[in-house]
């Protein structure tokens, strides 16, 4: 669970929150979601990087809705077991996005 935690306090909590007091709630999710899934790029293929884009937009909304990081850590968490059982089961899912 310390990726989910590190990575939402950075992206969530830290940047959009930051982005959010300077523009609308939209714009800072798309730019803080953009970055998080460029951040993705250095350690994974495109592909993997592309596919974190729309559970960080999700992510994004439910931080801006709620205002709290918890259930934005534990969806996180939640996402990262569907890719890392899809990636043990050899599912197709996880050879889209495989380093």
């Amino acid at each position: 669970m310390g990726a989910p935690l590190a990575e939402e306090l950075v992206f969530r909590a830290g940047l959009q929150a930051w982005l959010m007091r300077r523009m609308p709630a939209l714009p800072a999710i798309a730019v803080s979601s953009v970055l998080f899934a460029a951040g993705h790029l250095g350690a994974a293929p495109l592909a993997h990087a592309l596919w974190t884009l729309l559970p960080s937009l999700a992510l994004g909304a439910l931080y801006a809705h709620t205002g709290r990081l918890g259930p934005c850590v534990l969806l996180h968490a939640a996402c990262n077991a569907v890719w890392l059982a899809a990636r043990h089961f050899q599912l197709p899912l996880a050879s889209w996005t495989s380093p």
